[in-house]
C-alpha cells in the first residue's frame, strides 16, 4: 500500500488533540496533520497493525472505514479504551474510537479514509482504435450509458506529422470504441478543450506544428451534434488559445481561463455565450499566466491548478517553468463577466503538467488526476531534455473547507490529459501518456471508492 497524507489549504494542526486540533490552527501556512500520525499510533505505521486490540486500516475500503467511524459514532459498536503505542503497552495515552469518531466531521472522516484505503481500482474499459495523446475528451450520459468521445491530439510517433484532428466515440457499457467524423478542419491540432452543455458538444481551438517547428494558435470552435455528428461552425474565440482550462456554469456560459496564445501565455478569461452565440471578457486571471494548468467547477466556483509559465529568456531562447499555484474563483451571481479570486495553498504533490481535472458536483469538490513532473512541449521530454515521470494520483480540493485529501493511486501512472470525465460513480480518462512516454489507447474507469 502507497503512503498517502491529508493536506489542508489552509491552517496548521499543532496538536495531536482530536478535540482541540481544529482550534490550534495557523492560517496560510501547509503542514501535514497529525490526525494520521494519531491513528497510526495504534493502528500501525500506515495502517499495518501488529495488534490484536486495533486491526489495520490499510487496504480496507472507503465505504468500510467510513462505516466503522460512523458505526463507533453512533455507538453500534463496542468502543473499549485502548492505549496508544508509545513503547511501553500501558503506558501510551488512552484512546477510546467511540470519542474519537464523535469529534471528526464527515470531510476528516473521509479524508482519513481515502488515506488509509488499498490502492484504487482502474479499469481498463475499452481502447481507441488508434492511441491519442493531448486529446479533448468529453462524456455525453444516456439512459442506457454513456458515449465517450476523444478528438484531435498526439498519434503514437509524436512528431509533427502525427499532430491528428481524428475523433473517436466509445460506448459504455458496450466497452466499444469506433472512429466518427473528425473536425471539419484542414490540419490537426494538439491541446484543444470540449465541453458537453445542453446537446452538444463544444469544441474549442488548439494548436497547429508545420514541419519547421512553428506553432500557430487555431481560433475556431465547433459544436457537435452527437446524434447527427455533424458540426457547427460557432464564433471564433476573439483570443485564439489552447492548453486551457475550461468548464460551464449556468447550463449557458463556457469560460476559457489562462492558456498559450501563439507566442506567450495570457491572463485572459474569456467566456463564450452558447445562448447568443458571442463573446465577452471576464475579470483576469491573477495568477501566473500559464499553459497546461488544469481546473474544474462546481456552481459557480472553481479551482484552477498548476501550469508553465515563461520564466525567463536564455541566448535567445524561452526558458519555461512549472507553476506551483493554485486559485479558486467564484463567478458573481448578478454579472458573469465578475470573478471573485482567491488565492489556495498548492496541492501537496508538487507541480504538474498536463493533469485530468473534473468538478464533482456529488461531492463538492474539484478531482485532479495523473500529470508529468516535468514541462515538455508535446512529446513527453521535458524542455529541459529529461523525459517527464507520470503520476497515478488521484486527489481533490474540498470546495468548502478547501481542504486537500489524496483518494488514491490507480498503479496506471498518466500524464498529457485535457480532462476528466464521471459517470457511474468513478472518474475516466481516455488516452493520454504513460511515464515511459507512450502514447495511449485507453478508456480507464477509476473508482474512487473500493481499494484492491
Amino acid at each position: 500500500m502507497s503512503a498517502r497524507t491529508v493536506w489542508l489549504a489552509v491552517g496548521l494542526v499543532t496538536s495531536v488533540s482530536w478535540s482541540t486540533w481544529a482550534q490550534d490552527a495557523n492560517e496560510d501556512i501547509i503542514f501535514i496533520p497529525k490526525l494520521v500520525r494519531l491513528c497510526e499510533s495504534c493502528h500501525g505505521l500506515r495502517g499495518e497493525s501488529a495488534r490484536t486490540d486495533a486491526p489495520s486500516l490499510a487496504g480496507q475500503s472507503v465505504d468500510s472505514i467510513m462505516q466503522s467511524l460512523d458505526a463507533f459514532r453512533f455507538r453500534q459498536r463496542h468502543c473499549p479504551e485502548v492505549h496508544a503505542d508509545s513503547g511501553d503497552a500501558e503506558a501510551g495515552p488512552v484512546y477510546d474510537m467511540c470519542n474519537i469518531s464523535g469529534s471528526l466531521s464527515q470531510l476528516e472522516k473521509l479524508a482519513l479514509a481515502e488515506h488509509f484505503a488499498g490502492p484504487l481500482q482502474a479499469e481498463v474499459v475499452s481502447e481507441l482504435p488508434v492511441a491519442h495523446a493531448n486529446n479533448a475528451v468529453a462524456i455525453v450520459p444516456s439512459d442506457s450509458g454513456a458515449t465517450f468521445y476523444s478528438f484531435n491530439g498526439l498519434r503514437a510517433g509524436k512528431t509533427h506529422e502525427d499532430v491528428s484532428n481524428d475523433a473517436f466515440a466509445c460506448q459504455v457499457p458496450a466497452g466499444v470504441c469506433t472512429a466518427i467524423e473528425g473536425p471539419p478542419v484542414s490540419k490537426g491540432r494538439l491541446a484543444s478543450v470540449a465541453v458537453f452543455l445542453d446537446d452538444r458538444i463544444f469544441l474549442f481551438g488548439g494548436y497547429t506544428v508545420a514541419e519547421d517547428g512553428t506553432e500557430v494558435s487555431t481560433p475556431e470552435v465547433y459544436a457537435l451534434n452527437p446524434q447527427t455528428g455533424e458540426y457547427q461552425r460557432r464564433a471564433d474565440m476573439p483570443a485564439p488559445v489552447d492548453d486551457t482550462v475550461a468548464f460551464h456554469y449556468a447550463n449557458r456560459y463556457i469560460y476559457l481561463v489562462s492558456g498559450w496564445h501563439d507566442t506567450g501565455n495570457v491572463s485572459l478569461v474569456q467566456v463564450f455565450d452558447t445562448w447568443e452565440d458571442q463573446w465577452f471578457m471576464a475579470t483576469d486571471y491573477p495568477g501566473s499566466p500559464v499553459f497546461g494548468h488544469a481546473g474544474g467547477a462546481v456552481g459557480g466556483r472553481f479551482v484552477v491548478s498548476d501550469g508553465v509559465a515563461v520564466i525567463g529568456e536564455e541566448n535567445g531562447t524561452r526558458q519555461f517553468g512549472a507553476v506551483d499555484e493554485a486559485w479558486m474563483g467564484e463567478i458573481d451571481r448578478e454579472d458573469p463577466s465578475v470573478i471573485h479570486w482567491t488565492r489556495l495553498a498548492p496541492h501537496p504533490f508538487g507541480p504538474l503538467y498536463r493533469m485530468a481535472a473534473v468538478g464533482d458536483d456529488a461531492h463538492n469538490r474539484i478531482v485532479f488526476y495523473g500529470g508529468g513532473d516535468n514541462p515538455y512541449n508535446f512529446d513527453g521530454v521535458g524542455y529541459d531534455g529529461v523525459p517527464a515521470q507520470a503520476s497515478d494520483v488521484l486527489f481533490a480540493i474540498d470546495m468548502e473547507t478547501k481542504i486537500w485529501s489524496e483518494i488514491g493511486r490507480t498503479g496506471r501512472p498518466s500524464m498529457d490529459h485535457r480532462g476528466l470525465m464521471i459517470w457511474d460513480g468513478a472518474y475516466w480518462t481516455l488516452g493520454g501518456m504513460n511515464t515511459q512516454g507512450e502514447v495511449l489507447a485507453e478508456l480507464v474507469r477509476i473508482d474512487p471508492s473500493a481499494g484492491n
